[in-house]
């Protein structure tokens, strides 16, 4: 009869081990679990912590980005609005330019009439006449509302002036019959011219002339001085 063996656990497979001894394995397969859970929530954690961060860089980003596109929108807007302003004041100062080269053009004519029936005043006369025509045609399309300003007193005046200076052109009657019996037809009377002179006295046509020209100047300087200030070199 063959003598038992002892077999001691040193001596035992792993495998022999596992299969003698199954509640090892729960507790084996237990911890084993448990450990990989930890290690993939673990990850799952600095994952998420990671996109929360990207995500946070990623809003800075976009923060910053539409911030800058509304002061970029911004800045559009008021330099869009300062080119309007500055072809507004082309505008008026290319009004304001064109009556004082038809003022001084009327003031001179006016200023040439002899009045004592001279044949050089029909042709002086002529030129009287188109131009009180195209100054009061001027003033007529003018918007009253772009001249209200202080620095725009010269817009009374003249409308006043041009006003007068047709009346006068008006009845002079230079080339009527009733004319031409007393006095030679085309040529305006004494009356007419010395009625002429006493409106371009009246009404200061030369301080006319220097409030255009002032205010050209005026108008210029406060909207470079505006532009300077928001748009600093």
């Amino acid at each position: 009869m063959p003598i038992p063996v002892e077999v001691t656990p040193q001596q035992m497979s792993f495998w022999k081990l596992v299969e003698n001894n199954p509640e090892w394995v729960g507790a084996l397969a237990t911890i084993l679990f448990g450990a990989v859970t930890a290690v993939i929530i673990a990850v799952q954690v600095v994952v998420m912590r990671a996109q929360t961060r990207v995500m946070h860089f990623q809003a800075n980003i976009m923060n910053r980005q539409r911030r800058d596109a509304e002061r970029l929108m911004k800045a559009q807007n008021v330099l869009i609005r300062w080119q309007h302003e500055h072809e507004w004041l082309q505008l008026r100062n290319r009004d304001r330019l064109e009556l004082i080269d038809i003022v001084r053009e009327l003031w001179a004519s006016i200023g040439a009439l002899t009045g004592d029936g001279r044949e050089v005043d029909k042709q002086l006369m002529v030129d009287t006449r188109e131009r009180a025509e195209r100054l009061r045609q001027r003033m007529s399309t003018l918007d009253v509302a772009s001249y209200s300003s202080p620095i725009d007193e010269w817009f009374y005046a003249l409308s006043q002036y041009t006003e007068r200076v047709t009346e006068i052109l008006a009845a002079s009657g230079e080339n009527s019959d009733e004319h031409a019996a007393r006095w030679p037809r085309g040529i305006p009377t004494t009356a007419t011219v010395e009625e002429l002179r006493r409106t371009e006295t009246l009404f200061n046509v030369a301080m006319i002339v220097t409030e255009l020209e002032s205010s050209i100047r005026v108008d210029y300087l406060d909207f470079k001085r505006k532009w300077d200030k928001l748009f600093p070199d």
